[in-house]
């Protein structure tokens, strides 16, 4: 699970320690260090510049697709004083034998409010502590802050640092200075972490960690399906934004972003920035916790009292009405109460750009340039059944406008405009993935994004008033 939400959620975590400094060690060859944490001169060399670590090939990790994840993860967390794992609950494989997917379940009745999973915060994995040559930083100046990158760290624990703007500080103290995004201090701790494998103090997380496979994110996918999500979303040859959603940031710039904001074209690091943008909390990755699934409307069974930035308090999730036996367990990416606005601006499009699914119902989609916002869900019965009839086999949508974000007739035709791209690009590259060319979870995934934007679309036109004519091309 991750909830990644830039500038929405504002951490209370105190990253660096400027208390109790220490007069730091002195490298004795060089006459600096090249990295202090909490005052001490720490010898480490400066990040890599594009030299791969395999973490499959590295001897500090043992075999690890033997390992049942799931109870691992179970056993972890029980066995701590501090922290809970109720007993009518399991993390188990969701595919076949073998699958590196997981999930949790109920395996009896869990009670409305009853307490369901306790994860100390000693078991979070978390921006690294202090600086290191290469980190991207800033410091204010007269109520500006002025990007630059440490080029350097001094014996008495002070730093140098590179501005943007061209300007040199040799002695910038630790307290003055504040590291531009948290996330790469997160990317950080956890490559270190990962590289260590069975023995790092995190293991059964580290573990399921380095048994992912790559690629589960648009951004990591293939040149073939990197292309076709941009037609998806009507982006120009060349150009990377389409006029469909996602929009900001960059539908498949992830991996870009990270080497510019983190200073780092390390191929690995490149790999736990996804996987933290997957599975994290802004700049949190919260074990067991993300292993519940994301279900809205219907589907949503969770909540959690208080929020998971508080650095004094564990995390702590409830069941939010009683949970049945054989349940899944799901929790909310976007309409979660410590996630600001985020569920004004965040839909179906950018959870398959963040997190690598097109949700089921409900989904929420959001045109930003248009203006409309709107859910569509199926209609169900008392026991949450979806009604089925024999003109909507598959049970029947319906569509709920945000705030009144409705469609305008201006809009309306930009909408009849995109189902004719769609529908033509449904009777030519999406006809068939010639020689395989696209991976087959990535076509999947492709193949529901098109069929979901169109469906949205279109109940969308329809339930305008007066809805626009059908477009010429039908979607398929």
């Amino acid at each position: 699970m991750s909830l990644s939400v830039r500038g929405q959620v504002e951490s209370e975590a105190n990253i660096v320690s400027s208390t109790n400094k220490k007069v730091p060690n002195l490298n004795v060859e060089s006459g600096t260090c090249t990295s202090v944490k909490n005052g001490q001169c720490i010898d480490k060399p400066p990040k890599s510049a594009g030299k791969e670590t395999n973490v499959t090939s590295n001897p500090k990790v043992k075999d690890i697709k033997h390992i049942d994840h799931g109870k691992a993860l179970m056993d972890w967390l029980k066995m701590s004083n501090e922290g809970f794992f109720h007993e009518n609950l399991e993390i188990r494989r969701t595919g076949e034998e073998g699958s590196p997917y997981y999930g949790m379940f109920s395996t009896n009745v869990i009670h409305k409010n009853d307490l369901m999973i306790k994860i100390p915060r000693a078991f979070l994995v978390h921006p690294a502590e202090g600086f290191v040559v290469g980190d991207i930083v800033q410091k204010e100046f007269g109520g500006l802050y002025y990007p630059g990158v440490i080029s350097g760290v001094n014996p008495d624990g002070t730093f140098r640092i590179d501005y943007d703007d061209g300007e040199k500080e040799e002695a910038a103290k630790e307290e003055e200075i504040e590291i531009v995004s948290d996330e790469c201090k997160t990317v950080d701790f956890l490559t270190k972490e990962m590289k260590l494998g069975s023995k790092s103090k995190l293991s059964p997380y580290i573990n399921y960690l380095n048994s992912q496979p790559r690629g589960q994110l648009p951004s990591g996918w293939s040149k073939a399906g990197k292309k076709l999500f941009l037609q998806i979303v009507g982006a120009r040859p060349g150009e990377d934004v389409g006029v469909l959603p996602p929009y900001e940031p960059k539908p498949l710039g992830h991996v870009e972003a990270y080497q510019e904001d983190c200073n780092s074209l390390d191929p690995f690091d490149e790999h736990a920035y996804l996987l933290l943008l997957q599975r994290g909390w802004d700049d949190l990755m919260i074990p067991v916790f993300d292993m519940m699934s994301h279900g809205n409307g219907h589907w949503l069974n969770t909540k959690i009292p208080n929020s998971v930035h508080d650095v004094n308090r564990p995390i702590v999730v409830q069941a939010s009405r009683d949970i049945q036996a054989g349940e899944e367990i799901f929790t909310t990416y976007n309409f979660c109460e410590d996630c600001g606005n985020r569920k004004l601006w965040y839909g179906t499009p950018e959870l398959l750009r963040d997190y690598g699914f097109v949700e089921r119902y409900p989904q929420r989609w959001v045109f930003p340039n248009q203006d409309t916002i709107f859910d569509l869900d199926l209609e169900r019965n008392d026991k949450g059944v979806p009604i089925k009839t024999e003109q909507h086999p598959a049970g029947k949508v319906s569509l709920k406008w945000e705030r009144g974000y409705k469609l305008t007739p201006e809009n309306a035709v930009f909408f009849v405009d995109q189902l004719e791209r769609l529908g033509r690009l449904g009777e030519t590259v999406f006809k068939t993935n010639v020689d395989n060319e696209v991976p087959e979870h990535e076509w999947e995934f492709l193949l529901q994004f098109r069929s979901s934007m169109e469906a949205a679309m279109q109940m969308a036109l329809e339930n305008s008033s007066p809805p626009p004519p059908k477009p010429s091309v039908s979607a398929n």
